[in-house]
């Protein structure tokens, strides 16, 4: 994973579901940036069937200077990946 929330000291993600945002970091080019908001900047992958598989995000998206892109899958993630589907469908 190349992007990833942010975590406060106690360990719990830097996000706001009700604001449906989240303090962001890329693991390639170190850019950090806070409170992005999952629904102007991420979009949703589908598959043939048109039914949400997974989240992806850009580090060019939220202000960085890498390509990187990750993608969060809706079930079956890691713990960032169940963070992000929240905040992006809170």
């Amino acid at each position: 994973m190349t992007l990833r929330i942010q975590k406060n000291n106690d360990g719990s993600f830097k996000d706001n579901r009700g604001a449906h945002t989240a303090d962001m970091f890329c693991d390639v080019c170190g850019h950090k940036q806070p409170a992005v908001n999952f629904n102007s900047s991420a979009i949703y992958f589908n598959n043939l069937s048109g039914s949400h598989t997974s989240i992806g995000l850009a580090c060019s998206a939220i202000g960085g200077s890498c390509q990187s892109v990750t993608c969060w899958p809706l079930v079956n993630g890691t713990p960032d990946a169940v963070e992000i589907a929240l905040i992006k469908t809170a």
